[in-house]
């Protein structure tokens, strides 16, 4: 019998989940991200899925951060837990910038449910608000947008995207380090640990 596509893509989110934690850790993407994700998958179309929303992900960055920003209200980037922010990075770019863009309520749905497998007590809240903020403002621009699916932002948005990265960058500083070799997902207890050193103060 053939597995739902909602089970295969969950699958296919939570390998991208395990390469994007990866890269936030070490400051830059795995040389061996693409064979981790057909490693770890066995269908073809998951590992397509997988890998298409990863690498999306990583080449959309900064537009999807900038979105992030304006819509997690108090919340700066290098604030918000690992595991949160990927999984918000990865619903957004679901709905808003893949080619075949994910229903928003099926995204979201399934965000909340990794957020309650990989995140603490508060993440299926926190990602479910985000993402509906997220969602709600993509659809508002669906008529001002790019070939790459882009579209602008206002002036005093782009203000405070421009204050909030400004901020993020005097507060941390670029972590430099070899790129691992990834053999398995972050088990759900290590996440977990990673995830309550950042929410200490939330």
């Amino acid at each position: 019998m053939t597995a739902p596509k909602t089970k295969v893509r969950t699958r296919a989110r939570e390998a991208a989940l395990s390469m994007l934690y990866a890269r936030d850790t070490i400051g830059h993407t795995p040389q061996n991200a693409g064979e981790f994700i057909d490693a770890e998958i066995a269908k073809d179309v998951a590992r397509a899925f997988a890998r298409d929303v990863f690498f999306g992900v990583c080449d959309n960055i900064d537009f999807i951060d900038d979105n992030i920003i304006l819509a997690a209200d108090n919340w700066s980037l290098n604030r918000m837990p690992l595991v949160d922010r990927n999984i918000i990075r990865l619903g957004f770019f679901e709905i808003a910038l893949l080619e075949a863009p994910t229903p928003h309520t099926v995204a979201i749905n399934e965000a909340v449910e990794i957020a309650k497998k990989f995140g603490d007590q508060s993440s299926p809240t926190f990602v479910n608000g985000v993402l509906d903020k997220l969602a709600k403002l993509a659809r508002s621009r669906k008529d001002d947008r790019d070939d790459r699916g882009y579209y602008s932002f206002t002036p005093e948005e782009r203000k405070r995207i421009d204050d909030a990265r400004s901020i993020s960058e005097r507060a941390s500083s670029p972590t430099e380090a070899p790129a691992p070799s990834i053999r398995r997902n972050p088990p759900a207890d290590t996440i977990r640990k990673n995830h309550t050193k950042h929410t200490a103060d939330r």
